[in-house]
This record gives structure tokens, sequence and C-alpha cells, in this order.
């Protein structure tokens, strides 16, 4: 439970800096600031699945919104991302109208990067909002 403490992957980013590739569970890390230590990344896969043990948690919606919109704000200044693989249901993130949810949605349609669930299918995430 500590990566909910704490930033982990910050740390991680900078003692690999040619790091190329990046997996984790969206409810259980605390996402970094980007900076230059993220120069090489191209793709994260990202898992989305309840935490039982958050305060905040939504359970129906397997997440928290305001940290799918962190990612996503996230992920939008990540100037070498090309992809972001997203594994689990993400089927109500896409569609509830939270609104958290719904502006996360607008920041991922405006991404350069692509978006695509777990069976290489892609996210038209422009077309969602």
């Amino acid at each position: 439970m500590q990566f909910l403490l704490a930033d982990y992957v910050s740390p991680l980013l900078r003692a690999c800096p040619g790091l190329r590739r990046l997996a984790f569970h969206l409810s259980f890390a605390a996402l970094p600031a980007p900076g230059p230590a993220l120069a090489a990344l191209e793709q994260v896969s990202v898992h989305i699945m309840p935490n039982e043990f958050s305060l905040d948690a939504y359970h129906e919606l397997g997440v928290v919104p305001a940290t799918v919109l962190r990612f996503a704000e996230w992920c939008a200044r990540l100037q070498t991302l090309e992809c972001v693989r997203l594994y689990g249901n993400w089927g109500k993130v896409l569609t509830d109208p939270h609104a958290e949810l719904v502006q996360a949605r607008r920041v991922m349609g405006c991404c350069r990067c692509r978006f695509e669930l777990q069976d290489g299918h892609r996210v038209d995430f422009a077309g969602l909002v």
C-alpha cells in the first residue's frame, strides 16, 4: 500500500531516463509531474481496478474520477508518448457523466498519442465527449 502514500514512479523514471515502456495500476500509484526524465517514455500500459483501501473510492466506477483526470493530464504533457494501453474494465470511465471523467475524456481526445483497449481496439476519446 506504500504506492498510495508516495510517488514511486518519479524515482523510477529518474533512475531509468531511457525507459520507453511503463505499466502500472492507476489506483495504486501516484503520478509524477512530467519533466526531463520522461523524455524517452513512448508507451504506458495502465490497469484500472477498484482500490478497496482508498477512502475516496468510487467502487461503481472502479477508480476515483480525479485520478483519471490527473492521468489524462499527465499523458497529455508527455511529448514522446505514442500509445496508452488501457487494461481492465474502462467501460464506465468511457461513458459515465461524472464531470471529472468528462473532462478527462476531453483531455485524452486532444492527446497526440493513441489510446487502445487491451484487445488492441482504438479508443476515440474525441468522439466520446
